[in-house]
């Protein structure tokens, strides 16, 4: 009988500890499982594929800049990004209304009995440039002098019928000075006239004074002006 009893303990024991090993191993599987999972998570592959795509952009510009750009024309692009960029600087320096005088013969004033010319070029409707001059005789006159325009027309195309003439002007408006330019060429390239301020009132005249010289050629027309001074007598002897 004791036997007996002993073997079932020794059953009951084996039984038991069976039980305690398989109640154990099923979280250590599950944890592996786990830490398999952890091992290739969703992030990783994320990462990999952000990797792949910037490399291929990366490729992808290069290609472009090598078929749109070749190397010496990348150069000449950056260096005029970065002139027109200095010269931002430079100008944001100082303010608008009030730049510094880079040029001398901007601000030049012209001698009293110096003739003064005007150049300027103009596109006609036919893609081709005039250049039209216009000038005074001289820069300041008197009461009663005349005032004599001169007009020089180049690049004019062949054939073109010119015809030009000129008024004088002050800022309150159109005196009555006007008179018609005549061509004293075959080319009609260089025209001539003149203002005789004696024969107009002294009050339609005054200090500051322009040329307005309106200019056809083959029908397209042209304005150019040129500015003088004209003295007005306080008194006459």
């Amino acid at each position: 009988m004791k036997k007996s009893v002993s073997m079932v303990v020794v059953i009951a024991v084996l039984v038991i500890a069976a039980l305690w090993f398989f109640n154990n191993k099923k979280p250590i599987s599950n944890n592996v499982e786990t830490a398999e999972a952890e091992i290739t998570p969703s992030h990783v592959a994320t990462q990999e594929r952000q990797a792949f795509d910037k490399q291929t952009q990366e490729s992808d510009t290069t290609e472009i800049l090598d078929d749109d750009f070749s190397e010496f024309e990348q150069q000449v692009l950056k260096s005029q990004v970065q002139n027109v960029a200095n010269q931002y600087a430079d100008t944001a320096r100082f303010p608008v209304g009030s730049q510094p005088v880079r040029n001398v013969n901007d601000v030049r004033q012209p001698e009293p009995f110096e003739e003064t010319e005007v150049e300027t070029p103009f596109d006609t409707d036919s893609g081709e440039t005039i250049g039209v001059s216009a000038a005074v005789d001289k820069f300041q006159y008197f009461s009663n002098e005349t005032i004599n325009v001169r007009l020089e027309l180049t690049n004019l195309p062949d054939g073109a019928f010119v015809k030009a003439n000129a008024i004088v002007a002050s800022a309150q408006g159109d005196t009555p000075l006007e008179t018609q330019l005549d061509a004293i060429n075959d080319s009609q390239s260089v025209l001539i006239g003149a203002f005789d301020t004696s024969v107009v009132p002294a009050q339609s005249l005054s200090s500051e004074m322009f040329v307005k010289v309106f200019i056809e050629v083959g029908g397209e027309p042209f304005l150019t002006t040129v500015a003088f001074n004209y003295a007005i007598a306080a008194a006459q002897l």
